[in-house]
């Protein structure tokens, strides 16, 4: 029996949901043949309904930040385009050329991006469509960034704008808005 060979340009185009139905079936009929592509696909689907999960919940929440996860990433008076930014910027540090008017279009054709944003959980996203293996991490300090820029890790870092901004006493009642 022959073996189907699928392409990256193929994968992509069914992971990105614009595969014909003759495209599908020849991919299905592959996954079948191929254990490590199957499990690939299902992964996919996983991920896909989480975040599908993730999104249904943080809108349901009526933009409540219950999870830190769930906070968006934007800047004032900006397009809040800065987290989409510094993933085509990873990219591109890679060998993947992206326009930023690229990225935009899928991260909003995929939710990850709104005007409000991009929910941290989204940050990464494109990256991870890429096959780029990501972390991602809460309370970090300067000398985590500093270690993992040692290591000639990629790192996006979002601040709490009002952290960096506040004098000392706000700062602490900020910290103590945080905890409670």
């Amino acid at each position: 029996m022959k073996k189907t060979i699928i392409d990256d340009n193929l994968l992509a185009k069914f992971l990105d949901g614009n595969a014909t139905a003759d495209e599908m079936v020849m991919i299905f009929n592959a996954a079948k043949e191929d254990k490590e592509l199957g499990e690939f696909l299902a992964f996919s689907v996983e991920v896909d309904r989480e975040m599908e999960f993730l999104q249904n919940f943080a809108q349901a929440r009526n933009k409540i930040a219950v999870l830190p996860m769930a906070s968006k990433a934007a800047m004032q008076d900006e397009a809040n385009l800065c987290a989409i930014e510094c993933e085509r910027k990873i990219m591109e540090r890679h060998g993947i050329e992206r326009t930023l008017e690229q990225c935009e279009s899928q991260a909003r054709r995929l939710g990850w991006l709104d005007d409000g944003g991009v929910a941290l959980f989204n940050i990464g996203r494109m990256l991870e469509r890429e096959c780029f293996s990501l972390c991602r991490t809460f309370d970090n300090n300067i000398d985590n960034i500093i270690e993992a820029l040692e290591k000639n890790r990629d790192v996006i870092v979002v601040v709490d704008g009002k952290e960096i901004t506040t004098d000392r006493k706000e700062l602490e009642e900020q910290h103590l808005e945080d905890v409670l």
